[in-house]
């Protein structure tokens, strides 16, 4: 009896189907996903501390156990309107890049087994959208469409630079007084 990672080829050989764990969490009410392993913690909401002279969608930073991590704001991220964080919303910690960064979510669902099978191809879009260029692959599980994003694509290069400039420039240099 095949278990449920295995399939028997055409040819009667068993061989394993690839799969892989994926955390599902919702975005104005969608589903999306990374790999397991993108994905070093889940954390509730903590306030982030504000920073000046940084993108609308990078919140701040968090200190998790010492380590000053750079907080971005997928709805902003992706040109969704800003919510009110709840109880439900979460800070998904991945490594982008070099660093860690904190990416915050509505609600984290599930982790999911998925199959390769299960994967499809992203449709090819007319005039890519801000969350297309994000989009990995598709992810067929019984009913349910959810989508596959790349963790490393969410910030480019370029912006992954500019947090790493924000959080280490002390704020007496940004020549503002946050309180006035």
């Amino acid at each position: 009896m095949l278990g449920p990672e295995q399939k028997q080829g055409a040819s009667g050989s068993v061989g394993a189907s690839a799969t892989a764990q994926h955390v599902v969490f919702a975005i104005e009410g969608e589903e999306y996903s990374f790999e397991i392993l993108q994905v070093q913690e889940i954390i509730r909401m903590t306030p982030p501390t504000w920073l000046p002279r940084r993108p609308d969608y990078v919140i701040g930073v968090i200190n998790l156990r010492g380590e000053i991590i750079p907080v971005v704001d997928l709805r902003r991220k992706f040109g969704l309107p800003a919510r009110e964080y709840t109880r439900f919303t979460r800070i998904l910690i991945g490594q982008v890049g070099p660093r860690l960064c904190g990416m915050v979510v509505d609600g984290v669902n599930e982790v999911i087994h998925v199959a390769s099978d299960q994967i499809e191809t992203p449709p090819a879009l007319g005039a890519r959208g801000k969350k297309a260029e994000f989009i990995r692959g598709i992810i067929k599980k019984n009913e349910r469409v959810i989508v596959m994003l790349d963790i490393n694509r969410i910030l480019a290069d370029e912006e992954a630079l500019s947090i790493d400039d924000i959080s280490l420039r002390p704020p007496e240099q940004d020549g503002r007084n946050r309180g006035s």
